[in-house]
């Protein structure tokens, strides 16, 4: 059937599934998975008689170790890592990419991390493969506040060398769980 320009099959449409869990009283889980699917990008100006959807999805893994005598937030060691895809309808390629990224709390409001990311997996005309490592140093004054450092190296065959570099400042305002006003 025909629901128009601005019906159902017209829509984007998106799901996450995540779990947790509490292995022991020092290390914790969380576990990911996601998707979404829109009319493919090619048919988002003009209508698609056919409607042809493109697809994202993805998959996310984070452990997080702290000692549960550590006084306070003083040492912490957490490992995030990330995929995801993309398929283009029609034929089209199917990219993806990948980070991992294990972090150490060295002090109450310090941070050390360092990152792999590769695109390309698998590669595809507008995602060749391409690695980058990174590293970084985070200040969190307080709660609301948060100061990193980052510099990134990327690499990939035929394509130029890149050093990049960042200074992020992040800051929070308005209620939060402590302060539910």
């Amino acid at each position: 059937f025909d629901d128009g320009p601005h019906g159902p099959s017209r829509l984007a449409y998106t799901a996450v599934l995540e779990q947790f869990w509490p292995v022991t009283e020092a290390v914790s889980l969380q576990l990911g998975l996601n998707g979404a699917t829109a009319v493919t990008s090619g048919c988002a100006l003009s209508p698609c008689a056919d409607g042809r959807r493109d697809y994202l999805y993805g998959g996310d893994l984070y452990l997080k170790w702290r000692p549960p005598t550590a006084l306070g937030e003083h040492l912490s060691v957490s490992w995030a890592t990330e995929y995801f895809a993309r398929s283009i309808s029609q034929g089209g390629p199917t990219e993806g990419a990948l980070y991992t990224e294990p972090m150490v709390q060295v002090a109450r409001r310090w941070y050390l991390a360092a990152r792999l990311d590769v695109t390309g997996l698998p590669a595809g005309d507008d995602v060749p493969r391409r690695t980058g490592v990174a590293g970084s140093v985070t200040c969190a004054p307080t709660e609301f506040s948060r100061f990193r450092l980052y510099g990134q190296r990327l690499h990939g065959a035929g394509l130029p060398d890149a050093l990049v570099g960042f200074v992020q400042m992040e800051f929070s305002m308005g209620a939060h769980g402590a302060h539910p006003f």
